[in-house]
């Protein structure tokens, strides 16, 4: 995408500026940055911002290889959970899931870096909820929710309309 934009628009200054998608929400909407792809919030956005949906990802239960089970309910009922931050936007579509399946997993901890759960997995410490693009870790095991259970995140560019 990076490559694509620099051809298209090569004198545009380009910066990368990490952050959670509430602080780069509100990056955007105090005119501090031009844009950002953040996950989609669970509230509407202010009249001053404009999206567009980039991406629409499935949620998976990632497991360790070793992992016995496919039913990702009785996993996440009986394994240690890597949640996903409760206070960022995809960690709510995650508490929402909970909530509806009626679980309460065992929490071993609780961190706003998918990147960094999915690794933790890896390493036999738990299971995690996390997006389906995440199969590219070659020593997990992708178990899908299913047809009626499955649950999504959306990836969205925020900008200002003026």
């Amino acid at each position: 995408m990076l490559l694509r934009l620099r051809c298209q628009a090569p004198d545009l200054e380009t910066q990368i500026v990490p952050g959670v998608s509430f602080n780069l929400l509100n990056q955007v909407e105090a005119g501090n940055i031009d844009l950002a792809v953040v996950i989609k919030p669970d509230f509407v956005l202010t009249k001053d911002l404009y999206s567009e949906p980039l991406l629409r990802e499935p949620f998976v239960l990632v497991a360790p290889p070793d992992m016995a089970g496919d039913d990702p309910l009785a996993l996440l009922r009986d394994a240690p959970f890597i949640r996903y931050d409760r206070t960022s936007f995809g960690g709510r579509r995650v508490s929402q899931f909970l909530r509806q399946q009626r679980l309460t997993p065992k929490i071993a901890l609780e961190i706003d870096e998918i990147d960094a759960i999915v690794r933790m997995v890896e390493h036999n410490l738990a299971v995690a909820l996390a997006g389906q693009w995440r199969e590219r870790a070659d020593h997990v095991r992708i178990v899908p929710l299913g047809e009626s259970l499955t649950f999504y995140r959306e990836l969205i560019v925020v900008m200002r309309y003026s």
